[in-house]
C-alpha cells in the first residue's frame, strides 16, 4: 500500500528534533500526565487509517521495554475497535518497566491475551514496537527472529517511535533492522530518523508530539519544511513578483574547492541556482581554479577571500575546502562575516 494513500494529522510547521539527553528530561518532566497511552492511542489511530480498505488482521510486535508498552495500548486499542489483533511478546511480564507493566496489565484486563510466535495466516498490517529509542546493540536472537518475519511478512509496517534494530542517536542500523513503511514517532524527531542508514528504513515518518509545547533553545533543532516554510516567505521571495532580477533573490557566497576538489563548490553552486538563489558567487581555495563552468556559466567564479568579502546575503563554506591551515584562517573569517 503506498504510504501516502491513507489520511493522517500531520504536525504543522518546522518539525522538533531532540538529542535522547534531551528528550528524556522532557519526558520525566511529563512522567505523570499518560504519554504511553497518548501514544498508543495516536499510533492506533494511524493503524486504522492504515488499514482502510485493506483488510483487519493486525499483528503487533510487543518488546520487552517501555516500546512494548506502547505496542500493548496499540493492541488492546484495535481489538475493541474490532480488529483481529494478534499480539507477540517474548518478553516476561514480571520485568517490564512500570508504564510498560501498566499497559500490559490493563491490555489484560481487556481481554488481550499474547503468543511468543506470529500466526500462519499473512497480516494486513505489521505494528513494530519491540524496541525504541534505547536500543544501542544487536537485537537478541528471539528477538531479531520477530524482525526477519515482519520484513518477510510482505504487510506493510507501522514502526513505534523508530523501527526496531535503528539506533535513535545516530542513525546506525544494528542488524537485522526493520523496514518500515511509516514510522510515528512521538514528542520530536531524533537524529536518527534522519541520518545515517536509519532514513532509510523509516519510510514516511510521522510526528506526534502528544501535546507537549516544544520552546526554542539551544537544544532544539528543527527540521524544515518547503510547504510549511514558503507560506511565510514575502510575496517577492515566494516568486509571485514579476518586477524583479536575480539580485532581488539575494547573492549567496559557496567558498570551498581546494586543491583537486573544484568540483564541490561547483555542485552546490548548481543546487543553489536550482534552488532559487539570485546571484551566486563559488570562491576557490585553490591555487589555480577554473575561469567558468560552462554547465552554469551564470555561477560567478573567483578567489576564496574574494566570495567572504564582496557583501554576499548568504555564506556557505566547506564544499571541497580540505582541512589544511588556509581551510581553518578561510573558516575563522568566514565566522567574522558580518
Amino acid at each position: 500500500m503506498p504510504t501516502s494513500s491513507f489520511p493522517v494529522r500531520e504536525t504543522p510547521g518546522p518539525l522538533p528534533i531532540l538529542r535522547l539527553a534531551d528528550l528524556r528530561v522532557l519526558e520525566a518532566r511529563h512522567a505523570q500526565d499518560g504519554l504511553m497511552e497518548r501514544a498508543g492511542r495516536a499510533a492506533a489511530d494511524l493503524a486504522r487509517a492504515m488499514l482502510t480498505g485493506s483488510g483487519s488482521r493486525v499483528v503487533v510486535l510487543a518488546g520487552p521495554g517501555n516500546n512494548g508498552g506502547d505496542a500493548f495500548v496499540v493492541a488492546r486499542l484495535l481489538s475493541s475497535w474490532f480488529y483481529d489483533v494478534v499480539t507477540v511478546f517474548r518478553g516476561d511480564p514480571a520485568r517490564l518497566p512500570p508504564a510498560a507493566a501498566a499497559a500490559h496489565a490493563a491490555f489484560a484486563a481487556a481481554g488481550g491475551r499474547t503468543t511468543p510466535n506470529p500466526p500462519l495466516a499473512a497480516p494486513s498490517l505489521v505494528v513494530d514496537g519491540l524496541f525504541g529509542i534505547g536500543l544501542s546493540r544487536p537485537p537478541e536472537p528471539n528477538q531479531a527472529t520477530l524482525i526477519d518475519w515482519a520484513n518477510g511478512s510482505a504487510a506493510p509496517i507501522l514502526a513505534l517511535d523508530v523501527p526496531s534494530g535503528v539506533d535513535a542517536a545516530t542513525g546506525t542500523c544494528f542488524l537485522p533492522v526493520v523496514r518500515a513503511q511509516v514510522t510515528m514517532t512521538f514528542i520530536a524527531l531524533k537524529p536518527g530518523l534522519l541520518t545515517g542508514s536509519g532514513a532509510e528504513h523509516c519510510g514516511r515518518v510521522v510526528l506526534d508530539t502528544l501535546g507537549i509545547a516544544i520552546a526554542d533553545g539551544p537544544a532544539v533543532g528543527r527540521r524544515l519544511e518547503w510547504a510549511a516554510l514558503v507560506a511565510g516567505l514575502p510575496r517577492i521571495l515566494r516568486r509571485e513578483a514579476r518586477d524583479v532580477h536575480k539580485g532581488t533573490f539575494g547573492t549567496l557566497a559557496i567558498v570551498g574547492g581546494a586543491d583537486g576538489m573544484a568540483g564541490a563548490p561547483i555542485l552546490a553552486g548548481r543546487a543553489a541556482l536550482k534552488s532559487g538563489a539570485g546571484k551566486v558567487w563559488i570562491g576557490f581555495a585553490a591555487s589555480a581554479a577554473p575561469a567558468v563552468d560552462w554547465h552554469a556559466p551564470e555561477l560567478m567564479l573567483r578567489d576564496a577571500a574574494a566570495a567572504l568579502d564582496a557583501g554576499a546575503s548568504a555564506v556557505v563554506i566547506g564544499p571541497g575546502l580540505s582541512t589544511s591551515e588556509r581551510a581553518r584562517a578561510l573558516l575563522q573569517r568566514a565566522i567574522a562575516v558580518d
